[in-house]
């Protein structure tokens, strides 16, 4: 492999090349996952699901527990799937997620077990069959094949089983007469087993023994490169290359370890230990190892300057940050990369300072893990590029990508926790596991499609435009707008955009983010005002509202969770009165005078009804800001028609509905129209007069 100048390869199993000295070690402490297993014996992994049989009240003489136990590596929960198992010696699952045990019976060395099946819906175990061995352990391969091996003393003995996957209960016999054997494992076409003097393994084509290596072990998981083992008298949990047959110890000083098992998809190794004789072996754990196929660590800052360039394959655990520099690449490919911080943002990874360069990142098929959360930074015309980049540790991801400058970064099937961007900056997202935050500020244009987003913030002039995403929380905050939102709700948009849909006009030193929404589902909305803002905001569904400087947001008919008012700004709740004014017999009293008066006797509003006797007013509830809430209290409603009157008190805590009646009934032809009508038959009087004053003449 050729190297360009100045460059770096860290690799997870090769020699470093480092104009920085880097000096890898290797970081194998286990993690403890779980306590108090009474005499854990069986072992196997399949999906982040690690199934464990306890076997205390059959193992030893203190009694205890004999179950066939679940543990979830993705949630951290331990459940009881079957309580007093037939078997409990050892289990594997099948594909179809059924669940296969087997134990001995009478005494081992013996010639009898058995072999169970458990259901995975109903955690139900069924009997399978018998066979003529005292089972131990058990392997199950991708076609779902199953081994069984099992010790015997007998010269004949049925030592190992093969259970085929088409037919189960009809197994066929592999080996014979292997003596007290314990454990067994397959990898290509070898299968490995131990007995009491060595690892042994023979060719499914060949079928002949030979030893492997002269070590006897209690469990063997094998990897591509390994054989990982349990030595239980020694205390020991080891490794073997497969090629070299060099022999590891990985973790001393152990419990009695029984049983290892290798997870290739999340390179972990998994492994128990029963417990202390003095702890009544109900002290027993759950162990694991993380990238335990050769990781290595480096102490200390990672700086690239000039044209450097790293490329980090496998797996690194950094104690330092990552910082590149001006026209620097750092490359993470089928990379493995944990912080290993001891509080929140101690380190972080950031590309700076291009003197005419572009600092770059390219990741692609990566992990990116800390215990803690911490930042990526990108300043200038840094740029970046995210595939396939994920988090282990934390389900919605720990990094939090801080933009400025021109940078510009482009992310795909990944998770990442929040992204903020500033200045000029782009950012260009899709495809995407869920996020919690985005904030795009100052002339930052940011593009997400197909994915979900906890909370997205968009300030001053910012772009944001979405294209089928879903949004639990979206802030839009503008600054001396003027502007009339109606009908706002949480909904489904094939459309909307922000300027157009709320008439946002700007006033001096005004600004507002464009916000466009594609085929999006917003499920609540929160605004910010600024500045000399002026908003109406009607018949409209708001979770948030912040007022700044002297801003005013007026409410109307509708409904808020929180608000926030801050300087000498104001948020006035306003809900809407409808007066019915009716005469004695429930008629409408058109064109009557409806007054509105505020507490201290002021008018408030004036109003006449309409042909149907109906007056409809917008009253303000309460003005609110920074020192408090301000209700107005109770409004005077009084209506008159002619010399009639009634009158009545109402508090507008929300829309309110009244009805006023006057002490009589509404003539046939209204007042209004009593003189018109006179006038007319007055007119009509004189005309006919004068034609008979002519016709006699």
């Amino acid at each position: 492999m050729k190297f360009m100048p100045a460059t770096i390869l860290l690799m997870l199993m090769s020699v470093v090349v480092s104009v920085y000295n880097v000096r890898l070690v290797k970081a194998n402490e286990p993690i403890t996952l779980l306590t108090n297993l009474e005499y854990p014996k069986g072992l196997w992994i399949k999906n982040n699901r690690v199934y464990i049989t306890e076997t205390n009240g059959r193992s030893t003489v203190f009694g205890g527990k004999i179950c066939l136990d679940l543990y979830n590596a993705a949630t951290g929960q331990k459940t009881v799937l079957v309580d007093h198992p037939e078997c409990s010696d050892a289990v594997v699952v099948a594909g179809d997620n059924k669940i296969y045990l087997t134990s001995w019976w009478g005494s081992i060395p013996g010639n009898t077990g058995n072999v169970t099946v458990v259901d995975p819906v109903t955690y139900i175990e069924t009997h399978l069959l018998d066979i003529e061995i005292a089972s131990g352990d058990m392997f199950i391969d991708a076609d779902d094949n199953i081994l069984v091996i099992g010790s015997s003393d007998t010269v004949d003995a049925k030592s190992i089983y093969l259970l085929p996957s088409r037919d189960y209960t009809n197994p066929t016999i592999v080996k014979t007469g292997l003596g007290r054997v314990l454990c067994i494992s397959k990898s290509g076409e070898y299968t490995y087993f131990s007995d009491l003097t060595a690892i042994k393994r023979f060719n499914d084509t060949v079928g002949s023994i030979e030893t492997f290596l002269s070590k006897s072990v209690m469990s063997i998981s094998l990897s591509s490169e390994y054989l990982y083992y349990a030595d239980f008298f020694g205390n020991i949990v080891g490794r073997i290359g497969l090629q070299t047959k060099s022999d590891e110890t990985l973790i001393s000083g152990l419990n009695g370890p029984i049983n290892v098992r290798y997870d290739e998809v999340q390179d972990r190794l998994y492994f128990l230990e029963v417990g202390t004789n003095s702890g009544l072996y109900k002290d027993g754990t759950l162990k694991v190892i993380e990238h335990v196929q050769g990781t290595r660590s480096h102490q200390g800052n990672i700086i690239l300057t000039g044209n450097d360039l790293i490329t980090i394959e496998g797996i690194l655990w950094l104690n330092g940050s990552i910082i590149t520099k001006e026209n620097a690449t750092l490359i993470l490919r089928n990379a493995y990369l944990n912080l290993t911080q001891s509080s929140h943002y101690q380190f972080n990874i950031t590309f700076q300072k291009p003197f005419n360069g572009n600092p770059r990142l390219q990741a692609e098929n990566a992990v990116l893990n800390s215990t803690y959360w911490f930042l990526a930074y990108f300043y200038g015309n840094s740029s970046g590029t995210f595939h396939n980049v994920t988090s282990w540790f934390n389900s919605r991801g720990l990094v939090f990508i801080i933009l400025f400058g021109t940078s510009a970064i482009t992310i795909s099937e990944s998770r990442v926790r929040t992204i903020i961007a500033h200045d000029y900056s782009a950012v260009d997202v899709f495809s995407c596991f869920s996020m919690d935050e985005l904030e795009a500020l100052d002339y930052a244009h940011v593009k997400l499609s197909s994915m979900n987003i906890q909370s997205a913030k968009c300030y001053q002039s910012a772009t944001l435009q979405l294209t089928d995403v879903s949004i639990n929380n979206l802030m839009i905050t503008s600054a001396s707008i003027n502007c009339s939102i109606f009908g706002l709700k949480p909904n489904y948009f094939s459309f909307w955009n922000y300027s157009e849909a709320c008439s946002v006009v700007l006033g001096p030193q005004g600004w507002a983010p464009t916000i466009t929404l594609y085929e999006c589902t917003i499920k609540s909305w929160l605004l910010g005002l600024g500045g000399s803002s002026n908003a109406t905001i009607s018949d409209s569904i708001i979770a948030r509202v912040e007022t700044y400087s002297s801003s005013v947001a007026w409410l109307v008919n509708s409904t808020y969770g929180q608000t926030a008012r801050y300087h000498e700004s104001k948020i006035y709740v306003s809900w809407y009165l409808s007066t019915h004014v009716v005469d004695s017999i429930v008629q409408n009293v058109p064109y009557a005078t409806v007054n509105v008066l505020y507490p201290n006797a002021t008018m408030a509003r004036s109003e006449s009804t309409d042909p149907n006797g109906w007056a409809d007013f917008v009253l303000i509830s309460k003005m609110m800001n920074s020192t408090g809430d301000y209700p107005v209290g109770n409004y005077t409603i009084e209506a008159s028609y002619g010399t009639h009157f009634n009158s009545t008190t109402v508090n507008m805590t929300g829309n309110r509905e009244i009805t006023l009646s006057l002490d009589f009934v509404i003539p046939e032809f209204p007042s209004l129209l009593i003189l018109p009508l006179f006038m007319t038959a007055t007119l009509l009087a004189v005309i006919v007069c004068r034609r008979k004053r002519i016709s006699i003449g």
